[in-house]
């Protein structure tokens, strides 16, 4: 697994795409409205950062939910 995570939930999308040499909690997460964006061609995580720590929750909620964890921080 290359480590990128994303999540979808009531027409958004959450997602983070893996960077070499970088580790998981200082990943940037991107944000799209998938019912007005469905290319995912704007990024509104600088103007909703309250809806991508829910999307992150969720994420999380979800990742322990289907044993996710443990995380690999390893070099890719």
């Amino acid at each position: 697994m290359i480590g990128h995570r994303g999540i979808y939930k009531d027409g958004w999308s959450a997602s983070t795409i893996r960077q070499p040499e970088t580790v998981f909690s200082e990943e940037h997460w991107e944000l799209h409205d998938l019912r007005n964006d469905p290319t995912e061609s704007v990024d509104l995580s600088e103007k909703y950062p309250e809806k991508v720590e829910y999307m992150k929750s969720l994420w999380e909620e979800v990742a322990w939910e289907n044993q996710v964890f443990p995380l690999d921080e390893g070099k890719m």
